[in-house]
């Protein structure tokens, strides 16, 4: 009996093994029957999907030509390489995340109007929560042959390198924090970051293809748009943070090194422990409140099902990421060579990662939050200081409370279903994933973080008036040019404003027609956009004042108001252009 039941035994657990072979294999074939599918409508031409564990690689599939010795532009992703070079130094006790910017160097001018209180420290750079402004357009791309020194081309940077909000109140992506990174290690090793990174990071790692991104050995133009648009190679201004190739095995490398916690390189890089402190954000204010999503060391998070770590970058025709889960020990990789679609391939393999893991979804019950956060909140922390004024007026969000359950819902981006897990952290409630946070700061402002986006109570009014004047405003003075054309007895005024209004509307085209490799040079749009920026203030200033100066002369009481509101309404957007630095914008030079 006992023989019979073993051989039972036996035999059901080689059926259970087999039919779950048979489960991976048909849904393997499913994902990539789909990625196929949606790589031939996108146009993609190359595109790489490994899924990993600890173990190594344990399903991979090519679209396109299968090219396992292709590189790829990682973008971003150079971050975490550098960060891993200055956790190095960190556990070796040379260096400290709290040492701040002027301690390992010096010779670097930081404006900081909260030097006193709080000074842009080493973990600031790491969780992109300095305050820097994103690099400006004339700091993408390198022109010419000659390449100056780190330093040299921090020192054109200067108006990026002022401090918007105070450091560690919120994060948002700058490439400036890991290019000063980068010179403090150039400095304390007294080598080329790349010769630091090389020695430091890639050789102990194991990854031996790894180029910088000069462009040379094995480089291939990426694409974007659809239909697919072949994009010309130009190396990147700061190649320190965002200009490394990898082929897609060394990024499944990077990735199951965070993945097993260093125990799958060779060499060790890092302890357990520093690498499970790289993964969670610490510098902020949110992350004091417990939020646990968000830039952290060379790492961001992805929240689907649990909290994803890893990088992603889409640039210069090339999209990359890398993403892991140590309580599934499981990861993927995505390479592509199309700059836009990262995200459709992307839903496709959580879709394959849900079906696999039986699409288990957690959401807390919930704990009822106070009704004092329930109103309007608008965006603190844009990522670019040029569209900041915009953010300002129109980036609002409103949140409604049912209980435990909230719902944030922008303007301009899609709504976020959220529910309280203990009275201040917010899961998603689609999936059960922290995600945000509420918080207030010292002086008992209210504050809500969603994702990495931080956002700050205000009262209906101060948020619901600035934009309806806008679009208020806008509509006058775009319909300027048709009202009561014919009862004045001077029209120059009006013509004036119409200029105006012309130009304003034309800078508005051109801006938004903008590709990032014309706004950082001086071609025909980004010229226009200079004139027709330039003039516009000058327009608006000319129609007020010939307005004024024919008043007593028109007898039309209600043509000269009406031309005199739309003169009014030009000259104060010409003010809210000049504050906000876009007057005489040459994009090529900011």
């Amino acid at each position: 009996m006992r023989r019979f039941s073993l051989w039972l035994t036996v035999l059901l657990t080689l059926v259970s093994v087999s039919a779950v072979a048979d489960t991976d294999e048909t849904t393997n074939a499913a994902l990539a029957a789909a990625l196929q599918e949606r790589a031939e409508r996108l146009s993609i031409g190359q595109a790489e999907v490994i899924i990993f564990d600890g173990q190594g690689a344990r399903w991979r599939h090519s679209v396109g030509q299968s090219d396992e010795n292709r590189l790829y532009l990682v973008g971003q992703v150079t971050e975490t390489l550098t960060a891993l070079a200055v956790m190095r130094l960190v556990e070796q006790g040379q260096w400290s995340l709290f040492d701040r910017i002027d301690q390992r160097l010096p010779e670097l001018t930081v404006e900081n109007p909260y030097q006193e209180q709080a000074p842009v420290l080493i973990i600031h750079l790491l969780e992109h929560s300095s305050g820097f402004d994103q690099r400006r357009f004339k700091s993408h791309l390198q022109s010419g042959t000659d390449q100056p020194s780190l330093m040299q081309r921090l020192a054109r940077e200067q108006a990026g390198l002022k401090v918007r909000w105070s450091p560690g109140s919120a994060s948002s992506p700058s490439t400036l924090n890991y290019a000063v990174l980068a010179a403090m290690l150039e400095r304390h090793y007294n080598l080329s970051w790349w010769e630091v990174i090389e020695t430091e990071v890639l050789q102990p790692l194991g990854i031996e293809s790894a180029q910088p991104g000069s462009g040379s050995g094995d480089v291939r133009p990426g694409s974007h748009g659809l239909p697919a648009e072949e994009v010309p190679f130009v190396a990147r201004y700061f190649t320190e943070a965002d200009g490394l190739w990898l082929r897609s095995d060394d990024l499944v490398t990077l990735g199951r090194f965070f993945l097993s916690r260093g125990a799958s390189s060779a060499s060790a890089v890092l302890r357990a422990d520093s690498i499970i402190a790289m993964e969670s954000p610490r510098s902020t204010a949110a992350a004091d409140a417990g939020l646990e999503y968000g830039y952290a060391a060379g790492l961001d998070t992805r929240a689907r099902f649990g909290l994803w770590r890893g990088r992603q970058s889409s640039l210069a025709g090339y999209s990359t990421q890398f993403r892991y889960n140590p309580e599934l020990d499981l990861g993927y990789v995505i390479a592509t060579d199309h700059q836009s679609f990262l995200p459709a391939l992307d839903e496709l393999v959580w879709q394959h990662l849900l079906v696999e893991q039986q699409g288990v979804v957690n959401v807390p019950g919930g704990v009822s939050v106070e009704q004092r956060w329930q109103g309007w909140y608008r965006l603190e922390n844009p990522e670019h200081a040029i569209l900041a004024p915009l953010h300002s007026i129109f980036d609002l969000a409103y949140v409604s409370r049912d209980g435990a359950n909230l719902t944030l819902k922008p303007w301009i981006s899609a709504t976020v279903p959220l529910r309280s897990v203990d009275g201040s952290r917010l899961a998603h409630r689609g999936d059960g994933s922290e995600v945000g946070v509420l918080f207030s700061d010292e002086y008992g402002t209210q504050r809500i973080q969603i994702h990495t986006e931080v956002r700050q109570r205000t009262p209906v009014v101060n948020a619901l008036a600035p934009p309806l004047l806008v679009i208020l405003g806008l509509l006058v003075l775009l319909s300027h040019p048709f009202a009561r054309r014919n009862s004045l007895r001077y029209p120059t005024s009006r013509h004036f404003t119409t200029a105006a209004a012309w130009c304003l509307l034309l800078a508005a085209f051109v801006a938004g027609s903008l590709s990032l490799e014309q706004a950082s040079t001086d071609n025909w749009r980004s010229v226009l956009l200079f004139i027709f920026t330039f003039l516009f203030p000058l327009f608006a200033l000319a129609g007020l004042l010939s307005s004024l100066f024919y008043w007593h002369r028109e007898p039309d009481l209600r043509a000269k108001w009406r031309n005199l509101l739309g003169a009014v309404i030009a000259v104060a957007f010409a003010v809210w252009f000049i504050t906000s630095g876009w007057f005489a914008l040459r994009t090529w030079a900011w």
